[in-house]
């Protein structure tokens, strides 16, 4: 998080985060997930994406049975 003096500090509990008018950005570590999965599973696996706070950026066929899933997961 950067504060509005230009401090960064690292919080780990929203229980320690200071007043909103303080906060200039908050970030939040994330990683870009390539999933293959078969065509059949795709909608557990947008499910699970979603459960994870992930937004599904792209979808890919590879062949007749498999496809990819692009998207950003927040770590946590």
């Amino acid at each position: 998080m950067t504060l509005t003096d230009g401090t960064v500090k690292e919080i780990d509990n929203p229980a320690y985060l200071p007043e909103p008018n303080y906060i200039e950005r908050i970030e939040e570590p994330t990683v870009q997930a390539f999933i293959i999965c078969p065509n059949e599973y795709i909608g557990d696996m947008m499910a699970l994406v979603s459960e994870k706070r992930g937004n599904l950026d792209h979808t890919e066929t590879l062949d007749s049975k498999r496809v990819m899933l692009t998207s950003p997961i927040a770590i946590e």
